[in-house]
């Protein structure tokens, strides 16, 4: 799992740059927008800024645009990076559980049974190299955005970074909560999945004494019944599922409800048509993603550890 850290870093360096060019975005839209309009601009003050006072505005929104271009590509590179990285990590703990499953004597199975084995190589191994291909890129496309847009917000705005920083701790709160849910029942499907698909192998195996016993028709009632229990299960996975994405597409209109009422109220100064413009693009444009994936983070993270800790267990087995 700690193999090739090197890619690692760079996931998060280029998620970084990603971050850091969104945020460059509505910098310059501000700008762009108070040229237009006349407002004071925040340029006034800074001499590294003085060239935007004096430039076509068009130029102002064209670098706007160039730095959303590159937020995106780097967000897609980033994905992309690990994605490549989680097909090479799934292809080496593939290989090891292969030899694995051949070098394990029956007697130390245990409990286990062959159906949860095939289980364990066919589910869990891609649900546990999800920590680097799913994780670590919406990891780094939450973490980073979250840092610095209370700071560029302050530097923009005037807004203060504690605020900023409240809104945020709750939001996150409550999706922690619904995520935590979510990963229950991730692992109960997963688990019950594996019980199922055992019974069958165990079935299938054993068709033609079970026939002589009489007891095929025992064995496909507790068929059923697993089954049932999955549909329960994936039936409120489903409806969790649907409740943290209306809470992660409405949240954003809260959240620029909240952020323009605390630039009005808490400002001494003219608010600027461009400082509006900004802040509603920070908090609707370039935070919605990260508040959006929240949910999906921590349900993907608590899943994927399940997921390790079944192959870890399998593994430990003496051979």
């Amino acid at each position: 799992m700690f193999t090739r850290k090197s890619q690692r870093f760079l996931v998060l360096g280029v998620a970084l740059f990603a971050a850091v060019a969104g945020l460059a975005s509505p910098f310059f839209q501000k700008l762009f927008v108070d040229r237009l309009l006349g407002a004071v601009s925040l340029a006034h003050g800074y001499g590294w800024l003085d060239w935007t006072e004096t430039v076509n505005p068009v130029l102002l929104v064209a670098v706007a645009f160039v730095f959303t271009l590159c937020s995106q590509g780097f967000g897609v590179l980033a994905g992309y990076i690990a994605v490549k990285e989680g097909l090479i990590l799934q292809r080496r703990f593939s290989d090891r559980l292969y030899r694995k499953m051949l070098a394990v004597k029956t007697d130390n199975l245990g409990s286990t049974t062959v159906g949860e084995v095939v289980s364990i190589y066919a589910t869990d191994i891609p649900g546990a190299t999800a920590l680097v291909d799913q994780v670590l890129p919406m990891a780094a496309s939450i973490i980073f955005p979250l840092a610095f847009a209370p700071i560029a917000i302050k530097l923009i705005t005037g807004i203060p970074i504690t605020s900023t920083i409240i809104v945020m701790v709750s939001i996150i709160s409550v999706t922690l909560v619904m995520s935590t849910r979510q990963s229950r029942f991730f692992y109960r499907f997963k688990q019950l999945a594996a019980e199922r698909t055992g019974i069958v192998n165990e079935w299938i195996q054993n068709i033609r004494l079970l026939r002589i016993l009489g007891w095929v028709e025992n064995f496909e009632t507790k068929i059923f019944a697993k089954r049932q229990e999955e549909t329960a299960n994936r039936v409120s996975m489903v409806t969790n599922g649907q409740m943290m994405n209306a809470f992660g597409s409405s949240i954003n209109f809260v959240i620029n409800v909240v952020g323009v009422a605390a630039l009005i109220f808490t400002r001494t100064t003219t608010v600027t048509p461009g400082e509006l413009f900004a802040l509603l693009w920070i908090f609707g444009v370039f935070l919605s993603r990260p508040f959006r994936q929240i949910p999906w983070f921590f349900t993907f993270t608590l899943d994927s550890l399940s997921s390790l800790k079944r192959v870890q267990r399998f593994m430990n087995k003496p051979s």
